[in-house]
């Protein structure tokens, strides 16, 4: 079992790598060989996604593709015990279109030998359908479909 702090550091390197330009090799160095990645999405269908750390990798850079500025999440608020992690933070964002995607996320981590090895996703699943579920960028990653 990891430390809070530990779990917490582990944690934090993920979303660093994030908003760093959504370095991938920084996000895959983050990333427990065995990592999955679970949208918590209740509906659309599309967002019910599960995913391996390599796809979530392209992701960021993907969605940024679509924006203004790189897709960045500001950390409000991290709580660990153990080698379980619950962080919240805020997506604020412009798209290309000069609409604005601003969502809330929590973030429930497991850590395992130093890196996240598990990232469920809870969000408003509205806000992410309008926002991502048509992108091209996006849907090159395997990761959600375009809607039809």
């Amino acid at each position: 079992m990891s430390s809070s702090e530990d779990s917490k550091r582990a944690a934090l390197r993920y979303f660093e790598a994030v908003n760093n330009n959504g370095d991938e090799q920084a996000i895959l160095a983050s990333l427990h060989p065995d990592f999955v990645f679970r949208c918590m999405a209740c509906a659309p269908a599309a967002l019910q996604v599960e995913c391996n750390r390599e796809q979530i990798a392209k992701v960021p850079k993907a969605m940024s593709a679509g924006l203004k500025k790189p897709f960045h999440w500001t950390v409000v608020r991290l709580i660990a015990e153990g080698d379980e992690v619950a962080l919240e933070a805020l997506g604020d964002c412009e798209k290309l279109n000069g609409e604005r995607y601003d969502n809330r996320y929590h973030f429930a981590i497991k850590v395992k030998d130093g890196l996240v090895i598990e990232l469920r996703e809870y969000s408003c699943t509205y806000s992410s359908s309008r926002a991502w579920l048509d992108s091209k960028e996006v849907a090159s990653t395997g990761v959600i479909a375009p809607s039809a």
